[in-house]
């Protein structure tokens, strides 16, 4: 990990990232759209299930004070995958990434441990890697017509780990991922599950296969280099996440265990 991977440093609560959306698709050339074409049409070979589902594209941002405002629009996973090559831009010299939101949560048990996963072996980005859990983005629009990345969060945790509600909730970080050639948001989040639970709904998980086995970390061993005591290789997302756990992030983390509020809505 480079330290220019990180474009801003948190924490934002939910309501302190705006989502500007734009429904516009941007438009790549012929030459582009033919060269994404094939590289789908190979990925698609290669697999029995695939699906091109669409995604919440990041166009641009802004930090401003205590708010991150992020520019946003549409792609389409075939698009990614056609353009995530770290070359892409050299094989294809007016080509424009598709640069999908990938989301990174840092989970947290109710008895304040934090919920580590090993990717399966079967994964096709980073198998056999230390990871925490996430995927990208999808736009789904509440009733006043705008996106709530929280909710997004929530979905991945539910179908990766089984949990099903929040008690605490912040973005740490935005970061651009050199490996796999996309923005990512990272938060971390107080599930409503301990540790001994959430074993139990991981092994009913909907997503459940995407992780081998999972690890737990206590909160307090954080500050004691905690991160770095699994013999795995980690992810590039699981460096950065570790690097945005900064130790304001952990005292806002600790303030709601000494304060408990109501989950959030």
């Amino acid at each position: 990990m480079n330290n220019n991977d990180i474009l801003a440093y948190g924490p934002w609560e939910n309501d302190e990232v705006n989502i500007i959306f734009d429904n516009a698709l941007v438009e790549n050339d012929e030459k582009t759209k033919i060269y994404i074409k094939d590289i789908w049409s190979e990925y698609c070979k290669k697999r029995v299930k695939y699906y091109d589902s669409k995604l919440l594209r990041l166009s641009s941002w802004n930090k401003e004070d205590e708010i991150l405002e992020l520019y946003t629009g549409i792609t389409y996973y075939s698009h990614y995958i056609g353009t995530r090559d770290p070359v892409f831009k050299e094989r294809c010299l007016t080509g424009i990434r598709a640069n999908p939101i990938g989301m990174t949560i840092i989970p947290i048990t109710s008895d304040r441990n934090i919920v580590i996963t090993k990717r399966s072996g079967k994964m096709e980005q980073n198998p056999n890697k230390l990871y925490f859990c996430g995927g990208y983005a999808e736009p789904k629009f509440d009733e006043k017509n705008s996106i709530n990345l929280m909710n997004e969060a929530l979905r991945e945790v539910n179908e990766e780990l089984g949990a099903n509600e929040f008690l605490y909730f912040n973005f740490i970080g935005l970061a651009y991922d050199p490996v796999y050639c996309h923005p990512e948001l990272f938060s971390t989040a107080v599930v409503n599950v301990t540790k001994e639970q959430i074993i139990s709904t991981w092994s009913n998980a909907k997503d459940r296969d995407e992780s081998e086995f999972l690890l737990f970390l206590s909160l307090d061993d954080v500050c004691n280099h905690g991160f770095n005591k699994f013999n795995i290789e980690a992810t590039w997302s699981y460096r950065v996440g570790v690097e945005l756990f900064t130790t304001k992030v952990v005292n806002k983390i600790s303030d709601y265990y000494n304060n408990k509020s109501e989950p959030f809505e």
